[in-house]
């Protein structure tokens, strides 16, 4: 599985695992902790936003996982923003993370304020909520398998051909991504 420690820059390139869900195959990308504000001690921090970019450009929807516990926080509005510039057409689907109280609903509620429509209160420690946050993404993926997919995009577009769907998981540091992924 991916790696999960509380320490920011853990994760630092994309990692790939195959999922499946309903009649969907996709490959979901687990990507670094996303922070904007470029600090010298922290090396690796302009390298994990351009995986994380790599993977918005690879991906068919994106997973913005956020902290419920936590609350919303400047930085989560700022990756908001910063998916909107940057996904373009890609849908966002929003998991707000640490959910596992009953308090979970609360907890998401407040993150309607990132502008990326609703928010699902999910545990991908305990996988609370994660059938619904599935639900929610492969609405946005093709319903053939990724071998029908790879048949048909090489016969239409010859060696260019889309191999894999992907979904991108992206969040600021330390939210649960690798946690999700490793479910």
């Amino acid at each position: 599985g991916a790696i999960v420690q509380d320490v920011v820059g853990i994760t630092r390139d994309r990692t790939y695992r195959s999922a499946f869900w309903t009649d969907r195959e996709f490959q979901v990308v687990d990507t670094g902790g996303l922070i904007f504000d470029d600090d010298p001690k922290q090396l690796f921090i302009a390298h994990i936003r351009e995986q994380a970019l790599l993977a918005l450009e690879q991906a068919s929807v994106a997973i913005l996982v956020v902290d419920g516990q936590a609350g919303i926080n400047p930085l989560d509005t700022q990756i908001a923003s910063f998916l909107r510039r940057e996904a373009g057409k890609t849908p966002v689907v929003v998991a707000v993370n640490k959910c596992e109280s009953d308090m979970g609903p609360a907890f998401a509620a407040e993150f309607w304020a990132l502008g990326l429509g609703e928010p699902l209160a999910i545990s991908a420690l305990h996988g609370t909520g994660t059938g619904d946050l599935l639900d929610a993404v492969v609405q946005h993926l093709p319903a053939t398998s990724l071998e029908e997919l790879s048949v048909k995009n090489k016969r239409e577009l010859g060696d260019d051909f889309l191999e894999e769907v992907s979904v991108a998981i992206v969040g600021r540091p330390n939210v649960g991504k690798s946690s999700l992924l490793n479910k």
